[in-house]
């Protein structure tokens, strides 16, 4: 255990009352939809992933981190594209959601059964495989109804159809300087390019020389966590909360914690 490292257990507690109190709210004052959903359930992700990496920094686990903060990160970016879009634009977003939903579960199925593996025909009948593939078809066709631009649009996204803009400009636009950092270094500890840098050849232990980029990637993470609870508050006119202003002080805290592990790394 990293007696050294700050913990994140009651603030991912704390985060997870702040937004059944926000729901509760919501509900109060207007049916809960699509639109609401869709931003809770971002939101509450967002917290899972962040917990996942602290449990695993707490116990000196680095391996694994940053592909994590690199799923973090897409879905911060999906949160804010979302929640910047105009109101009838975000059930746009939700139908697109669905919709490649749809597609990416039938597809990577579908896919699975193509092979002419003999193990893999006794998984499933051809009827079934003939009816998995039909469904992959209809989930296309759902997309390319929409008369998008752009070549094969259900590989894309669903906030990048609808915003018609790469993950990259998203980032641009909503992140800044961020999408090296958060996204696209830790691309390659996802795929084999950081093997030899993951581990010590002599002891094959685990070892992390970017420890500084992780502390910075979870400092931004935190302080994305304060921004999106501030936005939900203010989206659902939460203006006075003694309990919210305590919360986003905890989270504060936090983040100024890692900050001066940051400045002691470097």
């Amino acid at each position: 255990m990293n007696n050294n490292f700050p913990t994140y257990k009651k603030i991912f507690e704390a985060t997870q009352r702040r937004l059944k109190g926000m729901r509760r709210i919501c509900s109060r004052n207007k049916e809960i939809d699509e639109v609401d959903e869709l931003m809770f359930y971002l939101v509450g992700n967002i917290n899972l992933r962040i917990n996942t990496i602290f449990h695993l920094l707490e116990n000196d686990i680095t391996d694994g981190v940053l592909p994590l903060q690199r799923t973090l990160f897409e879905l911060q970016v999906a949160f804010d594209a979302f929640t910047s879009a105009e109101d009838e634009d975000k059930k746009i977003y939700v139908k697109f959601f669905n919709k490649k939903n749809n597609f990416e579960t039938t597809n990577k199925l579908n896919r699975f059964f193509q092979n002419n593996n003999e193990e893999i025909k006794n998984i499933a009948t051809s009827e079934e495989i003939e009816l998995l593939s039909q469904l992959k078809n209809t989930a296309i066709k759902q997309i390319k109804s929409e008369h998008l631009k752009g070549k094969n649009p259900e590989f894309k996204q669903w906030y990048e159809i609808v915003s018609g803009k790469s993950l990259k400009d998203l980032s641009a636009e909503f992140q800044e300087i961020a999408y090296y950092q958060c996204y696209d270094e830790p691309s390659n500890w996802v795929h084999p390019q950081r093997i030899i840098e993951n581990m010590d050849f002599e002891t094959f232990s685990q070892q992390m020389p970017f420890y500084s980029l992780i502390i910075g990637n979870i400092y931004w993470s935190i302080n994305q966590l304060l921004n999106n609870i501030t936005f939900l508050a203010n989206y659902y006119n939460i203006v006075e909360s003694n309990l919210l202003y305590e919360y986003g002080e905890k989270l504060v805290e936090l983040a100024e914690q890692l900050k001066l592990l940051v400045e002691k790394e470097d």
